[in-house]
């Protein structure tokens, strides 16, 4: 008998959160316009100077990273 009061009260309340619209009382936003905004272009990799001689780098900076191994270095272009 103690829960009847329990479960009627949770019933009316999940009815009437059904029943719920708030009003808004910010304005709507407005609509955007249909086209797609303009997207900026992919930026392009910077193109690959290989150099065959060491004598090429002694003007140029460079950092030494060390020995390179793969199959990518061994490919010839």
């Amino acid at each position: 008998m103690r829960f009847l009061p329990l479960c009627l009260l949770a019933l009316m309340l999940t009815g009437c959160v059904r029943e719920y619209h708030p009003i808004s009382s910010a304005p709507s936003r407005p609509q955007q316009s249909t086209s797609e905004p303009q997207r900026k272009p992919a930026a392009r990799p910077a193109p690959v100077k290989i150099y065959t001689d060491a004598t090429d780098l002694v003007s140029n900076p460079f950092r030494d990273l060390g020995e390179v191994s793969g199959d990518d270095c061994q490919s010839s272009t």
